[in-house]
């Protein structure tokens, strides 16, 4: 792959803004589009006789994809949000950490865009990495950690929760499956009027995909089959980067949640759920916005003698 350079990604750089997903101009950090060769990966092939004669209903795939992660004692990934798109014929691709470790009632680690959390049972951190320096700021959220952990204790420190949720304005898709939520896994409960798609794989596993409904266009479930794990989400890009949608040079675009790795019931050791806390860095009970630098360093200098002309 080959790094774009700052002014092939210039018209790209205010649509993935609306995101508020960690884009920087020329620092070749993490986040930046990349080219990719070949075409925009499809599903793999299904080996033949993979469908079995029966399917369940799309309601019945989703209602048991909440009871698979509500029941789940423990769980992982290496999730990360995935942006794809053609650009003037060129496949770019745009990749962010949204990783979760979870044991019940009350471990958790996650590394999500500039955000990670960690839960040890004990004490909940976390902490905020600065996008423009791409090192961790200098504060530390340190609270203690709740008896049964919940979706609400995430949201207790709102710049915490700003950027765990980016611009897309939800938390990563587990986080939502796994602990009770009222966000995008709440419809799963009841009668969805969604619809079952053609089976397709993920990493060789063969998927159900189950299109839902919302008033900014269609989420897309790909569901394991066997085990009932979420593998892909397809989100509505058309409402979330519209003007990335309408620009007449670029095609095919998709935004997905790729749970790679995905594993219900691992055996996590204790000391993962733990986020260090760095050397010299300020605990806090809540975070605060750091000071932005001023636009000139003659702010707060004495003028020297000066006088008008004509």
């Amino acid at each position: 792959m080959q790094s774009m350079t700052h002014g092939s990604i210039g018209n790209v750089k205010c649509f993935l803004a609306a995101l508020g997903l960690a884009m920087v101009a020329a620092s070749g950090c993490g986040g930046n589009p990349v080219v990719v060769n070949g075409d925009k990966p499809a599903s793999e092939p299904l080996p033949a006789g993979a469908i079995a004669q029966s399917s369940p209903e799309a309601s019945d795939v989703l209602r048991q994809l909440l009871k698979t992660y509500r029941e789940a004692k423990s769980y992982s990934d290496d999730g990360q949000v995935v942006l794809r798109f053609r650009q003037n014929g060129e496949l770019m691709e745009s990749k962010w950490k949204t990783a979760v470790r979870f044991e019940r009632p009350n471990r958790l680690f996650v590394e999500a865009y500039q955000v990670t959390i960690g839960c040890d049972g004990k004490e909940l951190r976390g902490r905020i990495q600065d996008e423009a320096s791409g090192e961790d700021g200098d504060q530390i959220l340190v609270r203690p950690a709740p008896q049964e952990l919940k979706l609400k204790d995430l949201a207790i420190d709102p710049l915490l929760y700003e950027n765990l949720s980016s611009q897309l304005r939800r938390q990563p898709i587990q986080l939502e499956l796994l602990l009770e939520s009222q966000g995008l896994a709440s419809p799963l409960r009841g009668d969805v009027a969604c619809k079952l798609l053609e089976y397709s794989q993920v990493e060789g596993q063969l998927c159900r995909r189950v299109e839902v409904p919302s008033p900014g266009g269609s989420f897309i479930f790909w569901v394991d089959a066997k085990s009932s794990l979420l593998r892909r989400l397809e989100y509505p890009v058309a409402a979330l980067l519209p003007a990335l949608a309408q620009d007449a040079a670029v095609k095919d675009i998709s935004l997905t949640a790729e749970l790679t790795g995905a594993e219900l019931n691992p055996a996590i050791p204790p000391e993962q759920f733990t986020l260090a806390i760095p050397t010299g860095a300020k605990k806090m009970k809540s975070l605060v916005m750091p000071p932005q630098p001023l636009p000139s360093d003659l702010f707060g200098q004495q003028t020297g003698d000066f006088f008008f002309t004509q």
